[in-house]
């Protein structure tokens, strides 16, 4: 439901609504960051007290496997294509400028956020979508003072975002975080007044208090509010004509209600965690009580003999070359040490199992107790794609819809053109809101890959293209196969390529100009006087053709228009110009 955007107060109380009705989701996100953060593991009684006094282990396994995940993520193919079936070349060039366009925006976004010392924005994206399970951000073109264009994308922590889906998405969004009274007068220019119920003690001025800052956007307009109610930015309009944030969870669990479930809305987006988040805490427990009796035998527990039982040692008797005295009766013995049954070990590596089972195998870390098959190893990989195929549909998704919303802000005509690198923009030609806006729409996919996929993937379209009547097009093979960006271009290059080696003569030009580059002049001089000799012969050899014509053209007597016989056709000669050009003394047209 639209919230009223002038007032405060009703913002404050839409997100306090949103934020209770999805605390187990927020609490989940929570914990899970605990979990990739390693906080140390600590052991709960049956009531949830904790248990003191003995040695706690964490597993690095939750970190790990979420870095791996992240870098697979990031370090997925990007592809930006418009569909080139059916296309006329004038609009596969324009569809070229508008892939170009789209990449040109992600480098734009991307230098803007490196800008603000955050990481790429592939990375940052990626480690919510991990750990948070859900990708957010604001996604704008601002017009600055001076009326130059600014692209801008800023990421928002699934945690602290908060929102409202109506008929036709998302009627408002809001990215809610603390800061402290300095910081929102520093960037607002609003002092947010000194009742504050936050405080910190020992605060000079109550800069260091800290509240809540509200980032509030609907169809139209953005505001920001304080905590307090006061307004840090009146109601603006953005101009991007919808809400101009992207939300897209993980996975294919919708936001549900339930009877058997009251926390069903803690599976809406899920992390990577969500199959192991209760069974790290029994690893960590069984491997705990492994390290507690493996301690326990540096140090056994002794027992002191004598007559009266009151003796006590007053050396350390585990230091090396401590003496102890005894009298006779007296005795130190150390008493039988605790172990575990065989079960222990066995529930041990079943959890260990369970572990791998709920991430992925062992051998993607390379992990091999034993030689395997080329075939074995990559049906193990396959189990990555349970794991990675949701998180790269997502992120996916989430640049798709953000590069549809920037787009559809420039070809509104409000921007300026963008070009080169003013203002964090980064493209390789001047993008007019017209030509943009005739393009097709692009397909955005990310492809996670192996080591030996590219070899593959040119195997394949090798194979594709073989034989005297080849099984694809070359152009459906760099579309589809080899997912190469303005496949015209390449295909333009490769016929350069082809041309440049079609003749002896194209071959002695190219080892001419290549030698003339190097420095060889020798070597530059002798390929140019072959290349004359082989002009010329093949101007004698135009020329004995010409010939060989006007003769048979002589002995064919050609009618006039009355019936007889008139003059034979002239024989064309060679004017200056071609016999200049037949010996590469001037370039064609003159």
């Amino acid at each position: 439901m639209p919230t009223n955007i002038n007032d405060p107060d009703e913002i404050i109380r839409a997100v306090g609504r949103q934020e209770e009705q999805t605390l187990s989701l927020r609490d989940r996100m929570e914990g899970d960051y605990r979990l990739y953060r390693l906080e140390p593991f600590q052991e709960v009684d049956g009531y949830g007290h904790p248990v003191e006094g003995f040695r706690s282990y964490t597993s690095n396994a939750p970190q790990v496997y979420a870095d791996k995940v992240i870098q697979w993520i990031v370090r997925a193919e990007f592809g930006i294509r418009i569909p080139q079936a059916g296309r006329t070349r004038a609009q596969r060039a324009v569809d070229a400028l508008k892939e170009k366009w789209t990449w040109g925006l992600m480098r734009s976004v991307d230098r803007r956020i490196q800008q603000r010392m955050e990481p790429p924005m592939r990375d940052l994206t990626a480690f919510h979508n991990v750990v948070r399970g859900m990708v957010a951000g604001r996604w704008l073109m601002m017009n600055t003072a001076s009326g130059e264009t600014v692209v801008d994308m800023t990421p928002w922590d699934p945690m602290h975002t908060y929102w409202s889906v109506g008929a036709e998405g998302l009627d408002w969004a809001c990215y809610k975080v603390r800061k402290t009274r300095g910081e929102i007068r520093a960037e607002y220019g609003v002092d947010v007044g000194e009742d504050l119920d936050t405080l910190r003690v020992g605060a000079q001025d109550g800069d260091e208090a800290e509240l809540e800052v509200y980032d509030y956007y609907d169809r139209t307009y953005n505001t920001v509010v304080a905590g307090n109610g006061v307004v840090l930015k009146r109601p603006t309009p953005h101009g991007a004509g919808r809400v101009p944030v992207v939300i897209v969870p993980v996975g294919s669990v919708p936001l549900v209600q339930t009877d058997s479930a009251a926390d069903s809305v803690s599976d809406y987006g899920e992390s990577v965690f969500k199959s192991n988040r209760e069974i790290y805490d029994k690893h960590n427990l069984m491997m705990s009580i492994f390290l507690e009796l493996a301690a326990r035998a540096r140090r056994p527990p002794l027992g002191v003999k004598s007559r009266d039982g009151r003796k006590t040692l007053d050396e350390d008797p585990y230091l090396e070359g401590t003496t102890i005295s005894m009298s006779e009766g007296d005795d130190v013995q150390a008493f039988p040490l605790l172990k575990t049954t065989q079960d222990a070990a066995d529930l041990t590596g079943r959890i260990a199992g369970e572990v791998q089972r709920g991430s992925i195998p062992h051998s993607v870390y390379g992990e091999l107790q034993f030689q395997l098959s080329g075939f074995a190893i990559n049906t193990l990989r396959s189990g990555l794609d349970s794991v990675l195929r949701p998180r790269l549909i997502a992120e996916a998704s989430f640049y798709s819809q953000g590069l549809e919303l920037l787009t559809e802000q420039y070809v509104s005509g409000r921007f300026s053109p963008l070009s080169g690198y003013s203002m964090g923009a980064s493209f390789d030609a001047t993008m007019t809101p017209d030509a943009i806006s005739q393009g097709g729409t692009p397909e955005i996919r990310l492809e996670g890959k192996l080591p030996e996929d590219d070899t593959a993937k040119y195997a394949q379209a090798r194979m594709a293209r073989e034989g005297e009547v080849p099984l694809l097009p070359d152009r459906w093979i760099y579309d589809n196969i080899l997912k190469i960006r303005d496949a015209d271009n390449i295909e333009q290059a490769v016929s350069a390529q082809v041309a440049r080696r079609g003749t002896p003569e194209s071959l002695m030009l190219n080892s001419m100009i290549a030698s003339a580059d190097q420095g060889d002049d020798d070597y530059a001089r002798l390929y140019e006087s072959e290349l004359r000799l082989a002009r010329m012969r093949k101007l004698l050899e135009l020329q004995a053709l010409r010939e060989e014509a006007a003769g048979e053209r002589v002995g064919t007597p050609e009618r006039s228009s009355g019936g007889g016989t008139g003059p034979a056709t002239p024989v064309p000669e060679l004017t200056e110009a071609e016999r200049l050009e037949v010996l590469g003394l001037v370039g064609p047209g003159g």
